[in-house]
């Protein structure tokens, strides 16, 4: 009884006609709901999804050293202006160091399997954070030092390089070392490397070198370029052994 009386109400119903524009678009919305691994994620939306990806403490940390870089510029010159632009420099290269441990968590043994099976290459994901960290730390040290100008601390091409040469030698050092070492003791390896760039210039400054003085604005200038090709150079390096193309083992993966 039931029945007759549900058959009754539906045959009340009709479904209006559609064309076959509206029968192609059901399909292929189907196809896309069974085969979602033929959705291509764009390039932008890649590199900002990797920033859910990279741990909050790595954020935290180079936030603290941001701060401490203020503090050092504009809170440090109760001593002499020498040591607290000295302080200045030595943070930038901390700076850099907050992001070495992320970078180093990308090459540890295994991943280079765990990427054969993933949409996007180690590769990528290594030249995402790079340029993320690269980014991110860029316009901190130009924010500091248009801040720094501002405030009469110095003259801002001045506080960008005594921060940028610093940061560049020490991105090319972890660079070098993360090629050529392995998980477990590439964060050590960088670590010594920012304490070595540290000791440089405290010895430097102590012995009576006028590093901060205008006239020393080319030799600033040199470390930096320096540091640029050191940065880049290894960074195509440290991408094609990422990506699995050569010296698989020394990542500590093989297949």
């Amino acid at each position: 009884m039931r029945q007759r009386k549900l058959k009754k109400e539906l045959a009340g119903y009709t479904v209006p006609d559609f064309g076959p524009e509206g029968l192609e678009n059901t399909l292929e919305a189907v196809q896309n709901v069974l085969h979602p691994e033929r959705e291509r994620m764009a390039k932008g939306q890649f590199f900002l999804d990797q920033l859910r990806f990279i741990r909050m403490g790595t954020w935290a940390r180079k936030a603290g050293v941001a701060f401490l870089m203020i503090w050092c510029l504009f809170f440090g010159r109760t001593r002499t202006e020498g040591t607290a632009l000295t302080l200045f420099s030595m943070t930038a290269i901390f700076l850099c160091l907050s992001g070495a441990w992320e970078l180093g968590g990308l090459l540890r043994p295994g991943l280079l399997e765990l990427q054969m099976t993933a949409r996007n290459s180690l590769d990528r994901i290594l030249l995402a954070r790079l340029v993320l960290f690269g980014v991110f730390d860029g316009m901190v040290l130009v924010g500091i030092a248009l801040a720094g100008s501002a405030f009469g601390c110095g003259k801002s091409w001045q506080l960008l390089l005594y921060s940028a040469a610093p940061y560049l030698a020490a991105a090319g050092g972890f660079l070098t070392i993360l090629n050529r070492g392995r998980e477990e003791n590439a964060f050590l390896g960088c670590a010594a490397w920012s304490c070595f760039l540290c000791g440089a210039l405290y010895c430097l400054t102590i012995s009576g070198w006028k590093l901060y003085a205008e006239s020393a604005g080319p030799v600033w200038l040199g470390a930096g370029l320096a540091g640029v090709a050191a940065t880049v150079w290894k960074s195509a390096e440290l991408l094609k052994k990422a990506g699995g193309n050569r010296n698989e083992i020394n990542i500590g993966a093989s297949v």
